[in-house]
C-alpha cells in the first residue's frame, strides 16, 4: 500500500501537468505539428533556465508554466524528431 505523502505528491505533479498544458496549449491541447492529443510533452523552443536532461516533471511544469511561451507541446515521435532533425 502507497503512503499518504506519495499519493499526495502525485496528485500534486497530476495538477501541476494540467496548468501547465493550458499555460502552453490552452483549453483543448493538442500536438503543435501532427495534431495529435496522446503521449503529449512539453518541448523547448525557447532555453529557460532549465537545463539537461532528468530535470524533474514538477520542475519541468512550474517552469512551463511560468514561462509558458517558451514551449510548445508536441506527441512523443514530433518531440523526437524536433530534437533530432534528419540530416540531408
Amino acid at each position: 500500500m502507497k503512503k499518504w505523502s506519495e499519493l499526495t505528491s502525485k496528485g500534486r505533479a497530476r495538477r501541476l501537468k494540467m496548468r501547465a498544458i493550458k499555460a502552453v496549449a490552452g483549453q483543448y491541447p493538442e500536438c503543435h505539428h501532427c495534431g495529435a492529443v496522446r503521449c503529449l510533452q512539453f518541448a523547448h523552443v525557447m532555453p529557460t533556465k532549465l537545463k539537461g536532461q532528468g530535470r524533474g516533471s514538477l520542475h519541468r511544469y512550474c517552469d512551463a508554466i511560468k514561462n509558458w511561451s517558451a514551449y510548445i507541446l508536441l506527441c512523443r515521435e514530433c518531440h523526437y524528431n524536433y530534437d533530432h532533425p534528419k540530416e540531408n
